[in-house]
């Protein structure tokens, strides 16, 4: 009873170190996989949606209009090339480190694009709204009625950076005020756009 007592203790360990064995080190767990994956699709989304944006508007309307976007076109190039790096980590094989490094590396380049994304929704919302206000508080002006209804129409079509060029537009040309070509009889009034209106959804 000792001696097989004794045999059962000295096999303990040795059952211990096959477990340890058989658990490869570096092996790549396939949710570290999908979590990266996960990101960088996260992140190739809104990079398509900033892409569409500058792809609407020259730099000359943005420099007319006065607007600095929070990112720009050589940022976006720089991103989709540290995406595409990102991506061929995928399609090959990864220790479990690396994964864990370009995860959090694709982490990074999904919230500077998600800042991106919601500080040129908020542009764009502001400047419409202040726009409009200044509209309802001047004479008439046929110019800046023009320029706040490609405005808001680019709103609805999720093209942020002319929306932002129209409204812009739009207050300057009320800057000076201008006697009203005709004189109407009732007054026009445009209602400013609400961020919760949801107008604009981003992934």
């Amino acid at each position: 009873f000792l001696r097989l007592k004794l045999r059962s203790r000295s096999a303990l360990p040795e059952a211990l170190l096959q477990s340890q064995n058989s658990q490869e080190p570096g092996r790549e767990p396939a949710d570290q996989r999908a979590g990266l994956q996960s990101v960088v699709h996260s992140a190739a989304e809104k990079l398509a949606l900033l892409e569409e944006m500058f792809s609407r508007i020259s730099e000359q309307e943005m420099i007319s209009a006065k607007y600095v976007p929070p990112i720009s076109r050589e940022e976006l190039n720089r991103l989709k090339l540290k995406l595409g790096s990102l991506r061929s980590t995928l399609s090959r094989e990864s220790s479990e480190s690396e994964l864990g490094e370009k995860q959090r590396e694709a982490e990074r380049v999904d919230s500077q694009l998600s800042d991106a994304l919601n500080a040129i929704k908020e542009d764009a919302f502001a400047s419409y709204n202040s726009a409009v206000s200044l509209f309802n508080s001047r004479p008439f002006n046929s110019d800046a009625e023009k320029q706040l209804e490609k405005a808001r129409y680019a709103l609805k079509n999720k093209d942020l950076l002319n929306a932002i060029a129209f409204s812009k537009n739009a207050s300057s040309s009320m800057s000076t005020p201008k006697q009203p070509a005709a004189t109407l009889d009732f007054p026009v009034l445009l209602v400013p756009v609400a961020i919760a209106a949801g107008l604009v959804v981003f992934v």
